[in-house]
C-alpha cells in the first residue's frame, strides 16, 4: 500500500495548544534556532510543514525573507490570526507538497524541518528535494522535540499494553530521524538542546488520547483505538488520585544541523 502524506486541516483548531512547547517560549525557540545555524537578517529561509506558523513566526523576526510550505490551508490560516503578534516577521506561504517545491534551484541558505519527515510520504524523495533549493553550502535546520514522560509512564504502559506493536510505531519517526547522515549530509557540530518544563495533568494526557490529537491516531482502526482508550481510563483511575493535578514534564527542544552535499 502506497503511503500517502499526512494533511493536518482536523487539527487547525487545537494544535498550538497541543503541540511542542508552552506559550512564552517560541522567542527563545526561535533564538536558539537562528543561533545554531548562524542565520542572519539576510538569510533566505524555507520552512517545510510550516504549519501555523509557531516557530516561522518569531524566527522570521531574526532572519531575511522566510517561505513557508504546508500541505494544509487550514493550518496556515492560523498564521493570518496570530500576524498583529509578530510585526517584525515577513512571511511568504504556499500551499504545496514539500516532495515538489515551487522554487527554483538553490534559492535558500536553510531549511527549516521540525517533525515534518515521518509525516511525508516519501522522506528520502523529499530530502533531495530539499538540496535542490538550497544553494550551494546551504543547511538544513533538523529539529524536534523530546519529553521526559516518566510522570505519564502507568498512562503510557496501560496504551502500549493494550495496542499491536505495529500500531506503537505508525508515524515512523524513529525510521526518519537519522535520514540525513543516512544521505550523506555532512553534520555541523554537534546536537543542540534547548530546555524547558511543560506542565501537563495525567487527565489532561488521557484527553488526548481519548480526542485522537496526535496524527498517529487518525486511521489508527477504531476497535485498536478504543481498546486503548479504555486502558489508558483505567491507569488513570488506579494511579492517579489527583488527576486534574498538573505535573512538571521536562521537556527540550533540539536541533542538528546539516551542510547540504555537493
Amino acid at each position: 500500500m502506497t503511503q500517502n502524506s499526512v494533511i493536518f486541516n482536523q487539527a487547525a483548531d487545537f494544535y498550538d495548544q497541543t503541540r511542542g512547547f508552552p506559550p512564552g517560549q517560541d522567542h527563545a525557540i526561535a533564538t536558539f534556532l537562528a543561533q545554531s545555524a548562524g542565520l542572519t537578517r539576510e538569510s533566505r529561509v524555507l520552512e517545510i510543514g510550516i504549519g501555523t506558523g509557531r516557530i516561522a513566526l518569531p524566527l522570521a523576526a531574526l532572519t531575511g525573507p522566510l517561505y513557508g510550505v504546508d500541505l494544509s490551508r487550514s493550518m496556515m490560516d492560523r498564521i493570518a490570526d496570530k500576524a498583529a503578534d509578530y510585526p517584525d516577521s515577513r512571511l511568504h506561504l504556499a500551499q504545496a507538497d514539500v516532495m515538489d517545491l515551487p522554487f527554483a534551484t538553490g534559492r535558500f541558505d536553510a531549511v527549516i524541518v521540525v517533525h515534518v519527515l515521518h509525516l511525508v510520504a516519501d522522506a528520502q524523495r523529499t530530502v533531495k528535494e530539499l538540496a535542490r533549493v538550497l544553494r550551494p553550502g546551504g543547511v538544513v535546520l533538523h529539529a524536534w522535540n523530546e519529553r521526559n514522560e516518566a510522570v505519564f509512564k502507568p498512562l503510557m504502559d496501560a496504551w502500549h499494553n493494550a495496542i499491536p506493536p505495529q500500531e506503537a510505531h505508525r508515524d515512523r519517526w524513529h525510521v526518519v530521524k537519522p535520514i540525513f547522515q543516512d544521505l550523506g549530509w555532512d553534520e555541523m557540530g554537534d546536537e543542540q538542546i534547548y530546555s524547558f518544563i511543560q506542565e501537563q495533568s495525567p487527565q489532561e494526557m488521557v484527553r488526548r488520547y481519548r480526542e485522537r490529537v496526535w496524527s498517529s491516531l487518525w486511521t489508527m482502526p477504531d476497535e485498536v483505538w478504543a481498546r486503548g482508550v479504555a486502558a489508558v481510563e483505567h491507569a488513570l483511575k488506579l494511579y492517579y488520585p489527583t488527576p486534574q493535578q498538573a505535573l512538571h514534564v521536562p521537556s527540550s527542544f533540539h536541533v542538528r544541523v546539516y551542510r547540504r552535499p555537493l
